[in-house]
């Protein structure tokens, strides 16, 4: 089960009703929903789709992409997620 909903409410709600282990999406470097969503992430079994948006909008090169997807993916393996659980969309 995805759970895709850029209101953290929604998502929690949807991690109370799923019986197997969802994959949350919408988790990006964008300050507000990085702040809002790197605690429900951290507590609780899921996998983690990681897009590569920031505040800055959508990376416009190879090395971006690249240092986004280095930068977000610490983030989730800091709140305790296994590489396996981190799944990249590199935004074009």
């Amino acid at each position: 089960v995805a759970l895709d909903s850029s209101n953290p409410q929604a998502t929690l709600a949807g991690l109370e009703k799923v019986k197997s282990k969802p994959i949350i999406t919408s988790v990006s470097l964008e300050n507000q929903r990085l702040d809002q969503y790197l605690p429900i992430v951290k507590d609780h079994d899921c996998s983690v789709i990681a897009l590569l948006m920031s505040d800055q909008g959508v990376p416009t090169s190879v090395d971006d992409r690249k240092q986004r997807a280095e930068k977000l993916v610490g983030k989730l393996l800091d709140a305790g997620k296994k590489p396996e659980e981190i799944l990249k969309k590199m935004l074009a």
